[in-house]
């Protein structure tokens, strides 16, 4: 962004050098001006008097190349409004309210020619070739007539990143779009913020993770029970690698259980148990006619992309389920139940391992300020997510159990974020193997809260050959032999190495983990 001096300079320069470019130049830093109303009004004195300039020179030489004619008004007559008056006016757009927004204010007077003065009195309107136009957003026609607000998926060829954009109108160039179920809506906050609702999925993307962000923008929809559309990658343009999406149903009533998702279609995710992406022109289509076993389905599609699997709702609205009590027949026959009982219900429960209470180091997540906090305390404290003792030979120091917050500490105080968060959690697992403790992660339930994860650990010269492995859930971890720590989300498709065997160094599995979430060494 130019001050009000280089601005002047880099009009001279098109003026003298390339003309016809300067109309075009001015309406993108318009577009992308993001500066306060006073500086944004300054952009717009400058445009009128660089049009004063053009129309003085094309007075004096009529064969010159300028932009404008002489016979074009210029962009401010006495009839116009000034730049302030511009910048605070809110004009209805489509029956809405027009945001108080000075981008979005300027964009409307650009595009409704309230720069060139148009005035009934005056008879004063602007030209219909003019070439000092906002660049126009075409929206696909098969988005014209429906919702449009909600979360769009971009790649950014350059950085290589996959990004999030919330917003309530199409995004140009994404890749990617879902919106909430019924009954379901995203929180305003997420439209706002400094980064005007844009945030980072996954940052140097492989080919492996690239996939990977897909399968987590799908887990984000289905979280909200809603429906994704696959955009058309046009030819010859680098919006993103071509790739093809399949979803796994495991509990519909038809035949139906691999469907491709097809492009430009709204598809529902709220049934859907696992969903698969895929290089362009695979062979996994053979599978839209032949029935497997949702972990050969998994391990099938991850040997070629990326997939993940989602826990089964009773609660679905998919048409294709004729009722939710033919849904709940189909569910109760897939719980895998772990003690037998005299009656169903008690059947279809599932056992949980009662939590530990015992002195050490509790872990626990503040949801109303996004805290992960440290608890030392010899007492079991309610709500924990996680808990670490010291090993033989190791004590806590007394004076951590005690102080003017009780045995509280601050471990990451904005962790709004999912990398902050756990970034947190292996911070909380350095600690432990510092004092060559036990570790409990402990599940998600009604009184605990934060984002569900796994995390996996990586061993090196152990005599049994294992090398990577999930850390179990309320259950004892030994934490002195780990040589590398990855914090990522749940069922994500990491437990393909577990799955398939993999080998692999140290260096390389930090950097694939670190792609999907966070990884660290811990020697």
């Amino acid at each position: 962004y130019l001050s009000g001096s280089g601005l002047r300079k880099l009009f001279q320069i098109l003026k003298d050098v390339h003309p016809e470019a300067l109309s075009d130049a001015l309406a993108i830093m318009l577009k992308h001006c993001k500066r306060n109303k006073s500086e944004a009004a300054s952009y717009l004195k400058e445009i009128s008097k660089t049009s004063h300039i053009l129309q003085r020179d094309e007075a004096t030489n009529p064969t010159s190349n300028s932009v404008m004619t002489a016979n074009q008004p210029p962009i401010f007559t006495e009839h116009s409004q000034s730049p302030e008056d511009i910048m605070e006016q809110k004009m209805p757009v489509n029956g809405n309210s027009l945001p108080s927004s000075p981008l979005t204010a300027l964009s409307v007077e650009l595009n409704r020619g309230h720069i060139y003065g148009v005035n009934s009195s005056s008879g004063v309107s602007s030209p219909s070739n003019s070439s000092i136009v906002s660049p126009r957003i075409e929206t696909p026609t098969f988005l014209i007539d429906r919702n449009q607000s909600g979360c769009y998926l971009l790649y950014d060829v350059k950085r290589g990143t996959l990004t999030l954009q919330y917003s309530h109108t199409y995004v140009p160039n994404a890749i990617g779009f879902w919106e909430p179920g019924h009954g379901e809506k995203i929180q305003e906050f997420k439209f706002k913020g400094r980064h005007f609702g844009k945030f980072d999925l996954i940052q140097k993307c492989s080919k492996k993770s690239y996939y990977s962000g897909w399968c987590q923008f799908i887990r984000a929809a289905r979280a909200m029970r809603g429906s994704i559309i696959l955009f058309t990658n046009p030819v010859q343009a680098s919006f993103g690698m071509d790739i093809e999406l399949y979803v796994f149903y495991k509990f519909r009533t038809d035949d139906v259980q691999t469907v491709r998702v097809a492009e430009n279609t709204p598809l529902s995710v709220d049934d859907i148990s696992a969903v698969a992406c895929l290089p362009q022109f695979t062979e996994f289509s053979e599978f839209l006619s032949v029935k497997v076993d949702l972990p050969r389905w998994l391990t099938l599609a991850g040997t070629r992309g990326a997939t993940t699997s989602f826990v089964p709702t009773l609660a679905s609205t998919s048409s294709d389920c004729k009722s939710s009590r033919a849904f709940e027949v189909l569910y109760q026959k897939d719980v895998i139940t772990t003690s037998q009982s005299d009656t169903d219900a008690d059947a279809n429960k599932t056992v949980e391992k009662p939590k530990i209470a015992q002195e050490g180091c509790y872990l626990y997540y503040d949801a109303d300020s996004c805290k992960l906090i440290l608890h030392y305390s010899k007492f079991f404290v309610h709500g924990a997510i996680g808990f670490w003792k010291p090993g033989p030979g190791f004590k806590i120091k007394e004076f951590k159990f005690k102080g003017k917050h009780f045995g509280k500490h601050e471990l990451v105080k904005n962790c709004a974020s999912r990398k902050d968060y756990y970034s947190g959690w292996i911070q909380f697992v350095r600690a432990a193997k510092a004092m060559e403790g036990s570790l409990w992660v402990y599940g998600r339930s009604d009184e605990t809260k934060g984002y569900e994860l796994e995390l996996f650990v990586y061993y090196k010269d152990r005599p049994d050959g294992l090398q990577t492995m999930a850390i179990p859930e309320n259950e004892e971890f030994k934490s002195t032999e780990i040589k590398a720590l990855a914090c990522l989300p749940k069922l994500s498709s990491f437990h393909e190495i577990i799955e398939l065997g993999i080998k692999m160094d140290m260096n390389r599995w930090v950097n694939e983990a670190s792609s999907i979430g966070i990884s660290s060494r811990i020697m």
